[in-house]
């Protein structure tokens, strides 16, 4: 059976606007839902690109639209500020719920390493796979979100929360699809991310093992 997957930029839109709900997977038709990470696959195969890049781009277009969206529309930010008050006793800006920690890394970095080691058998490079291991695991720890358990509770409420503690209508809002799809999608893109961040990890821990034989 032929499938249209669908190319990486319309993946990125749908992802980014939550007319796609990562858990759920992607309707191709009105029977069959392609998983989102087959989709991944199928683009990084098709346009030679690392899932590592693709989801660190898809990530940054993320947390550009929430931000845009706690910042811009006052009805979102109203809404969210009076959970983090009286939900969460916390008194924080709504914006400051999304980290935007930068990720210093692309695939590039551990295949040209890994592809000398393989060329040169030069244990010598045991330092710079440590320290890459050490990077990789530190990035991890960074882009956990500090107010994840906020981004959790905010992923079960839809946008007729939004529009009932506003008192207006759905076009009044201007939120295409539901807000608290945005946060699944963006925790489920952290979490991508720290698994394949996770393999490379545990690649280096390999090599640095067999160096040491």
């Amino acid at each position: 059976m032929d499938v249209n997957y669908l190319s990486q930029d319309e993946l990125i839109k749908k992802t980014v606007s939550g007319e796609i709900n990562i858990v759920d997977g992607i309707n191709i038709s009105k029977s069959i839902k392609l998983s989102y990470s087959d989709n991944l696959n199928k683009i990084c195969y098709n346009e030679k690109k690392h899932l590592i890049d693709l989801l660190i781009t898809i990530k940054k277009k993320l947390e550009k639209k929430i931000t845009d969206l706690l910042t811009n529309n006052e009805y979102i930010k109203d809404y969210i500020k009076y959970v983090l008050d009286n939900e969460w006793l916390l008194s924080i800006n709504p914006v400051n719920i999304i980290d935007k920690e930068e990720i210093q890394f692309s695939y590039s970095d551990y295949f040209k390493l890994k592809t000398e080691y393989k060329r040169t058998n030069n244990k010598k490079l045991q330092k710079k796979f440590k320290e890459l291991q050490k990077t990789l695991i530190d990035i991890c720890k960074r882009i956990e979100p500090t107010y994840m358990y906020v981004l959790i509770d905010l992923c079960s409420k839809p946008k007729i929360e939004y529009i009932k503690f506003n008192e207006i209508s759905d076009n009044k809002l201007k939120l295409k699809s539901d807000m608290n799809i945005r946060f699944i999608n963006y925790i489920q893109i952290l979490n991508y991310i720290k698994k394949e961040l996770n393999m490379i990890i545990n690649e280096c821990h390999s090599i640095i093992k067999l160096m040491n034989k």
